[in-house]
């Protein structure tokens, strides 16, 4: 779960990419779905309050599914430039 709060926003790898393409395409989709209203929902006097409320809570959901996408691998070694020897007792 540290992962979680700790990971930096961006990183140039191949889960990043999926998270933020995830993010980007589900976001569009969902927000115009409530938005354009194309399958006539009635959202009653306060139809702009209702779809800000309904945006809010996909944005939010989203982000924290999106996020938990970023998880790292924990068998991933990293190698330093300096120094490419393993500590002894790193790998499994």
């Amino acid at each position: 779960m540290s992962d979680f709060f700790s990971k930096p926003m961006c990183e140039c790898n191949l889960e990043y990419g999926v998270a933020w393409f995830f993010f980007l395409l589900a976001n569009g989709f969902c927000l115009s779905i409530v938005w354009v209203n194309p399958f006539e929902w009635d959202y009653g006097p306060n139809q702009r309050v209702i779809q800000f409320i309904f945006s809010c809570a996909i944005l939010f959901l989203n982000s924290i599914f999106t996020r938990c996408i970023c998880k790292s691998n924990k068998r991933y070694v990293s190698f330093d430039e300096d120094d490419n020897r393993l500590p002894y007792g790193t790998m499994a």
